[in-house]
This record gives structure tokens, sequence and C-alpha cells, in this order.
């Protein structure tokens, strides 16, 4: 009797098969260990990069690649950030401007702002002038440190605490310019504020409270208000003159020399004033400049009255 011939071939055990496979993974996982490090550093840098943008995809962030030769964008972002913290931390804000027949148009809103049982700006102006229907009181734009005309306007203390709106012209030769808002009594009709006396306004309530001073201060004309604005490339830019400590000054001094600028000369003269009125700062928005005037609220004599 013939014996049966198998012709599947010899039987293969499962766990030689094992062995097998693991064989081919090592082989293939050596290869590409060998792949990747034998490859030059450019070429191990794209895969960096390949990396870091597929996990930046996620928080939508674009990265370069993380041996980039190229530091130019990464140091023009970190500028940029660095420029826009410093500009927040200093209240920079800008309007754009019209110019027409070589003028600078300014909308200006003036609002009365109520204080509880606490003076402001209003009530000195109040102290200081009798009538508050004589237009004795100014409002002037002019630059900041030259003897060029701006423009100006004559209102009363009524108007003023019941609201204003304004739009100044201002001649302009230079691309950057440093102007003062000033507001000021001007019985003496010099159409200028800027020349006025000034005082703080503590100082100035004192003077008006004290029997001794009280006569002779009420004849004086004094600037009551003061705001500095820059004008460059077409923006006006304003900042926070009121809050800002004495060690932040010379930052904001270099800043505003950097960015815009600005003369050092303006700025130290607009610092001298601002170190002393301690103006409310303007706020921009609805492409106007605004400016609050604080006063005690009426309401507050009558309670205590």
């Amino acid at each position: 009797m013939q014996k049966k011939v198998n012709r599947k071939g010899p039987q293969v055990k499962s766990g030689n098969k094992d062995y097998r496979l693991k064989i081919i993974a090592l082989c293939v996982l050596c290869a590409i260990i060998h792949l990747f490090t034998n490859r030059s550093p450019k070429e191990a840098s794209v895969g960096k990069a390949e990396v870091m943008l597929a996990k930046s995809a996620q928080n939508k962030i674009q990265l370069l690649p993380s041996n980039s030769t190229d530091g130019a964008p990464v140091e023009a972002v970190r500028n940029i950030r660095m420029a826009s913290v410093r500009a927040n931390s200093f209240g920079v804000k800008t309007l754009a401007i019209k110019v027409s027949n070589g003028k600078l148009k300014i909308p200006l809103v003036f609002e009365s702002q109520k204080l509880w049982c606490r003076g402001g700006d209003l009530d000195t102006f109040g102290f200081l002038i009798a009538d508050e229907d004589s237009k004795e009181i100014l409002i002037s734009i002019e630059p900041l440190t030259n003897n060029r005309s701006g423009d100006k306007h004559y209102t009363t203390l009524k108007t003023l605490v019941t609201g204003l709106k304004q739009t100044f012209e201002v001649p302009i030769d230079n691309e950057i310019e440093s102007l003062g808002l000033y507001i000021c009594r001007d019985t003496a009709k010099t159409k200028s504020c800027r020349e006025k006396e000034y005082k703080s306004h503590s100082q100035l309530a004192d003077e008006l409270a004290d029997k001794n001073t009280a006569s002779a201060t009420k004849k004086k004309d004094f600037l009551l208000y003061f705001q500095n604005f820059l004008v460059y490339e077409g923006q006006l830019i304003s900042f926070d003159n009121e809050k800002i400590s004495k060690p932040a000054t010379a930052e904001l001094r270099n800043y505003l020399e950097k960015t815009y600028k600005l003369n050092p000369r303006d700025f130290d003269a607009a610092w001298k004033i601002n170190s002393t009125l301690r103006s409310k700062p303007a706020v921009i928005r609805d492409n106007k400049i605004f400016l609050d005037l604080p006063h005690n609220d009426p309401r507050c004599l009558k309670e205590n009255g």
C-alpha cells in the first residue's frame, strides 16, 4: 500500500510565525532609525518643524522652524507685542484725523461728570468765575512750544456744565506736531491760553477760600485744564497724563520719542503742566475726542445743607 504524500508542505508552528514577525518588525524599526539619524541637519529640522506645526495647529498658531536662521519675523512679532503692552500701560489712543486746506479738523466733546460730595475741575472754575453766563472761558488748541496760533472758542461755565461739542481747525506745517488743548479764564481777551499762569486746583481752592488772598486771586486769569496731543502721520495720539507714576514718566518719554518722533522739548513743556494740573485724560471713541470735566453733584449740597 502506497503512503499518502502531504502536498501542503511542512507545518509551521504558530510560535515560529510570531518569531518571524518580530524579526521583520525589528528590521523595519532599525531602517527607520537609520534613515532619521543619517539625515542632514537641515532635513532633521524639517521634521521638528512639522511636529511643531502639527501641535500648533490645535491652537491656530503658526510657528517657525525651531532652528530658523532668520529670526527677523520672530523679533518683529515680539516688538509689536511689547509696543502694544507699553501703549496700553500708558493709555495711548489714536484717532484718524482729517486735513482740509492745511488745517487739522479735531472734533471735541466736552461733558461734565458728577462726583458725589467731592470737588472737581468745574468747581474751581465756579469759585473763580462769579457769573456762570459770562463768556470769559476760553478753549484753545495751540502748538505747544512755538508761537503759531491755533483755534479758539469762547464759552460759559453754564455751557461747560451742560455739555459742548466743537470742532477745532488747527493749521499744521509739519507731519509731526505737539498740540496743547487748553481751557483757561481769559478776561484780558488775549485769545490764547498758552502763556497763562497755572496752579494746582487744590492750591487755587485754598487761595480762593482764604480771605487774605481771595480778592487778588479772583482778578487773575488762570489756565485750568490741559491735555497734550500728538499729531503723527495722519493720526492724533492721546495718552494718560493723570495717573502715571513719576518713575514711569521717563519710560513714557522714551516711548513717545521712539514711536512718534516726539521732540523731547515738547514733552518736557507738556509734562510740567501735566504734573501740576493733573487733568483727567481725554477718551477717544466714535471718531471723536471726549473730555469729562468733573464737578460736585449739586444734590450733595442740598442733602448736606
